[in-house]
């Protein structure tokens, strides 16, 4: 009697965290292909995943990541945080999911050219560690963060 019990409490705990995962949808490939950026993403809001490789210092100490993009993308994009993670730190290796703005690079923009050379970047105002389920949103954005943790896509949200 106590293994199909154990079996179904294993099973639940899986589709559990299975389904917890789900709940934050990302398509990198729907934004980059192995050139760039799409066209139709440019300015638009995207979700994507990638193992974060570097960390640099962007605008008021705010922290820059340069992600490793999982899925099909292969390719690597920087992604500034707008939003101040003193107490939540995001560590080089961790795998995050990032909804937010992809944008075109500006002529001014002195933070991200100092990293990248990309002519595109993501601002990032919610993350999902994957690992440890912690998801960091922006105050301001919290209605998008809540949609995107509900299953919404970028192009749901955005309508």
């Amino acid at each position: 009697m106590r293994f199909p019990l154990i079996s179904l409490l294993i099973a639940a705990s899986s589709f559990a965290d299975a389904e917890a995962i789900e709940r934050y949808p990302v398509a990198n490939s729907a934004y980059f292909d192995g050139t760039g950026v799409k066209s139709a993403a440019d300015g638009k809001l995207v979700a994507v995943e990638g193992k974060i490789l570097r960390i640099a210092s962007g605008p008021q100490e705010k922290p820059m990541y340069q992600l490793s993009l999982t899925q099909s993308a292969n390719r690597t994009v920087w992604v500034g945080n707008v939003m101040f993670d003193k107490e939540t730190k995001l560590p080089i290796g961790t795998v995050v999911r990032v909804f937010g703005y992809l944008q075109r690079v500006k002529d001014d923009d002195t933070w991200t050219k100092a990293v990248s050379f990309d002519d595109h970047h993501i601002l990032g105002f919610c993350f999902l560690n994957t690992t440890t389920q912690m998801a960091i949103y922006l105050p301001n954005g919290i209605k998008q963060c809540e949609a995107w943790q509900n299953g919404q896509t970028p192009e749901q949200i955005a309508r």
